[in-house]
């Protein structure tokens, strides 16, 4: 009977306290529980800050948020050193929290001494921990035990308010119910003439962060009177970007997107002990935000604002007596309403920051942007250029160097908001600038956005592209239109069209390497070199000192394909002997005229070259040295006055030409590496003066079917999953299709090279093998050696051995996770690794914690294969396969 009467009691209790003591949910809203749980870090985002309030609660995380919860932190921290459970390492993240609560009884596991850190909790599961935690256990059990008792419990002391109970359970669910256990009395125990009594306190863990030592966490709200940025009353000009003005008063605060919320209402936390910082802070859900960009301003004037809306219908918004008007954030004293409707660019931002009912505006901000397009960008100075000169007096460059302008504000956001910096901006993108009157303060919208397609229409305010409207910023976009070709419009941050540009389409270049005539010998064809991109490869190779790696960068240069093509029976050929004259000439003249030259053409209706110009070279001499670090060829000759130096980028286009007599059709499509500092047969054309670099390039050098690149040290290695021999449609032959886990982990299907299948030294992986690998520059295997298979079990010990690689297999004895290597002067997991369950023969490997090898779980059983890192492995039982070349260790495979 007793324990019935108790039960009752408590009950009782408990529906009191979530009746009087709960939150108001009438004005809760969701981004209030975040903003709370955040503040108390009781819960936390990702990296980025992200809630992800849609996903599930792992095991693992709500350990760590229950222990928040209860303010012990400390305490978890004391057993992150204590192994509890097999899947919970003592390098686990959350291994201290999982401990802990272990001993408190709070939580347990799932079987077989496993706690499953990464299984999802559901509902049942937080009901139970979180009613443990406020030390509501005994009702629960009272109630009838997990899971029906807990249930029951945790909805009559209030935790499921505003729950949405689903399944899987979200964070979103689970935030709710943590906030809400924050304001749930605890229930705590009390020896009562020798027996056990549970008594409800008046103490919540809410109470345990207003009560802390250094003080209590206070929430406060007002509105933001000045930042770093702009300032609503008088300038202050020690204000630094970790500072904020509320209501006249100075707070510090760590958060840069504090300096955006000039004239709003916001709710923040502080600390009474440290009341000039702020915690964390939030808009106000009382402000009202309308931000217009000027050209839908219908009126204005003293007392409202009318301006467009969607479906070109309008909306009118009273204005305050008195309304505080700042202009590119700085404050104007008096005003004209007629000045919003002169605005060229910019928006208006309309601000009702009082909670009381009529709505009216309080603050206008407004900013009157000028857009400018980038050219050039020198990120390491902080220099952009623009190409045309209508900011700062004519200037054609904005400086955004913190040290040089060290008493002026600038900077740069993102059309997303987000912060930005040079090295963010790139030719062709639009900024949007604003800069106040005193010159003290100038922001930049960076806007990357660009529409490709034709231009149909055009009028003052809109074009239409590919058959859809967007409205257009200034005039000149319809003084530069362009119908009927493919054109870019490049936008504003606001969506609007800034400038256009006619996209020059493909041009067919092209070399004849040779002619030959139909079978009636009357009309005459050339086999065409038909060019291919130039291609980038780059190897690093590891600075032994520390620092970066040394990348080693080489170009790719390639034909696409080697075509016959026919001429016309006549043919307009231009460019003979560097003559601008167009000359008519028969199909076998034209191809005399064009054998050996490198040309631009056009087709008619079949195919047939109707049309040619002879390129005249662009820079004199053809032996050049290769700089892969500006990618320019120059010191033509040998000789360092030569000007004929050019610079090459990805867009430009490669004829390569075989130097041997008799070269076969396929000697054509072998590559061409260029290394730095190396000296090459080259010749340019057709200088492209927008991006300074020339559209093609001839090279000449040896070229041979059949070769293939060469393996080196720091070449590809992956672990084959799969091997497949296909069908090929077109050519009825059979080709290999080999699946691998590459080095980031990603599994990804390649093609070999017809090239490699007919290496002297060509290997068929199988299924399981370590393989290294190099691609063409059309991602296809070239060249293949396999380092090991691990279908059968290999010999223990030093198994493999070149000049260049190892391979041991042994035991994994013991491993540091954090061990400072002496040879490498940085931080590497050290293995140690015996043929035997001793250390008699075992070798000590060290592998780079920052850009580790990759590693490979192989189950001998199915064959199967998985990504993994070192911690993966199992120290003691797991046997390893530790690939090395120059005593660096390139990958390692777990045999299971």
């Amino acid at each position: 009977m007793m324990k019935k009467r108790l039960t009752a009691i408590i009950i009782a209790a408990a529906m009191l306290f979530a009746a009087a003591a709960m939150p108001a949910y009438a004005a809760l809203t969701m981004d209030d529980i975040v903003f709370e749980l955040k503040t108390l870090k009781v819960m936390e985002g990702d990296d980025d800050g992200e809630f992800h309030l849609e996903k599930p609660v792992t095991r693992a995380e709500f350990a760590a948020i229950a222990s928040r919860m209860m303010s012990m932190e400390d305490a978890a921290a004391s057993y992150k050193n204590e192994k509890m459970y097999d899947d919970v390492g003592t390098d686990h993240w959350a291994n201290g929290y999982i401990v802990m609560l272990s001993h408190l009884g709070i939580i347990s596991g799932i079987g077989d001494n496993k706690f499953g850190p990464d299984e999802y909790l559901s509902y049942e599961n937080i009901c139970k921990i979180l009613v443990c935690c406020l030390g509501y256990s005994i009702q629960g059990e009272n109630n009838g035990g997990y899971p029906g008792g807990y249930t029951l419990t945790a909805g009559t002391i209030g935790l499921l308010k505003g729950v949405n109970i689903s399944y899987p359970f979200t964070r979103e669910a689970t935030a709710r119910m943590v906030y809400n256990a924050l304001y749930v009395k605890i229930m705590t125990t009390e020896m009562r003439g020798g027996k056990v009594d549970y008594v409800i306190s008046n103490t919540t863990f809410r109470d345990k962060f207003t009560t802390v030592a250094d003080g209590s966490v206070e929430k406060r709200e007002g509105i933001v009177t000045a930042t770093v940025d702009a300032y609503m009353n008088n300038a202050l000009s020690d204000m630094n970007s970790g500072q904020i003005e509320i209501d006249n008063s100075i707070y510090y605060i760590n958060d840069p997107a504090a300096a955006r919320y000039i004239g709003q209402r916001v709710v923040y936390y502080v600390n009474t002990e440290e009341s000039n910082k702020i915690i964390s802070l939030r808009p106000s859900e009382y402000n009202e935000v309308i931000t217009i960009p000027v050209k839908d301003i219908k009126e204005a004037d003293a007392s409202s604002i009318t301006y467009y809306t969607e479906g070109n219908t309008s909306k009118t918004k009273k204005l305050i007596p008195g309304v505080r008007v700042l202009k590119n954030n700085r404050p104007v004293p008096s005003w004209n309403p007629e000045e919003f409707l002169n605005l060229e660019q910019g928006e208006l931002t309309l601000i009702n920051n009082t909670s009381d009912s009529d709505n009216d505006i309080d603050i206008i901000l407004y900013k009157s942007y000028v857009s400018v397009i980038v050219e050039d960008v020198n990120a390491e100075r902080g220099m952009i250029y623009f190409s045309d000169s209508t900011l700062l007096g004519g200037k054609k460059y904005i400086d955004v160097d913190t040290e040089r302008n060290s008493n002026k504000r600038i900077v740069l956001y993102k059309s997303d908001g987000t912060p930005a910096s040079a090295e963010d901006v790139l030719k062709d993108n639009v900024i949007s600038i604003c800069q106040s009157d005193d010159k003290n303060f100038t922001e930049g919208i960076i806007c990357d956005a660009f529409v490709d397609g034709k231009l149909t229409a055009c009028d003052d305010d809109t074009v239409t592209i590919n058959g859809k409207v967007y409205p257009t910023e200034r005039d000149e976009v319809k003084d530069n239109a362009v119908f009927d070709r493919d054109i870019r419009a490049y936008m504003n941050y606001m969506g609007e069209v800034v400038y256009i540009k006619t996209i020059t389409t493909s041009t067919n270049y092209g070399y004849a390497a040779s002619i030959f005539m139909d079978d009636s010998a009357t009309y005459a064809g050339v086999k065409m070199i038909i060019p291919n991109k130039l291609s980038e490869k780059k190897e690093e190779e590891e600075n032994e000192d520390g620092g970066d790696a040394t990348i080693i960068s080489k170009i790719i240069a390639s034909n696409e394909e080697l075509r016959n093509m026919y001429l016309a029976a006549n043919v307009y050929v231009s460019g003979i002997n560097g003559s601008t004259e167009q000359r008519k000439l028969s199909s076998k003249t034209a191809a005399e005229y064009i054998l050996n030259k490198a040309v631009r053409y056009t087709l008619n209706s079949k195919d047939e070259i109707d049309s040619v110009v002879i390129l005249k070279p662009e820079r004199g001499g053809d032996k050049k040295v290769y700089n892969s670090y500006e990618r320019t060829f120059a010191k033509g000759n040998g000789d360092n006055t030569d000007k004929g130096g050019f610079g090459v980028d990805f867009e430009t286009r490669t004829i390569c030409v075989p130097d041997s007599e008799k070269p076969s059709s396929r000697d054509y499509l072998a590559n061409v590496e260029m290394s730095n500092g190396k000296t090459y047969n080259v010749i340019s054309y057709e200088m492209n003066e927008d991006r300074h670099v020339v559209d093609l390039i001839v090279v000449t050098a040896p070229m041979k079917d059949g070769t293939v690149g060469e393996l080196t040290s720091t070449s590809e290695v992956g672990f084959v999953t799969d091997v497949v021999t296909v069908m090929d449609e077109d050519s009825n032959e059979e080709t290999l299709k080999i699946t691998m886990l590459n080095d980031e982990g990603k599994e990804k299907v390649y093609d070999i090279t017809e090239a490699y299948r007919e290496y002297e030294k060509y290997e068929v992986p199988r299924r399981g093998s370590l393989v290294a690998y190099l691609l063409n520059n059309e991602g296809k295997i070239e060249n293949l050696k396999i380092v090991k298979s691990y279908d059968v079990m290999p010999q223990f010990g030093l198994d493999s051995a070149s000049s260049s690689y190892t391979i041991f297999v042994g035991y994994a004895l013991d491993a540091d996770y954090n061990y400072v290597s002496n040879q490498y002067n940085r931080w590497v997991t050290r293995i140690n690794v015996s043929p035997a369950l001793d250390e008699e023969s075992s070798l000590y490997y060290e592998v780079y914690k920052n850009n580790p090898p990759p590693v490979f779980i192989f189950n001998r059983a199915d064959k199967s294969a998985e990504f993994a890192d070192m911690r993966a492995v199992a120290v003691g039982s797991d046997v390893i396969s530790v690939f090395s070349t120059n005593g660096k260790v390139r990958a390692v495979v777990v045999i299971r």
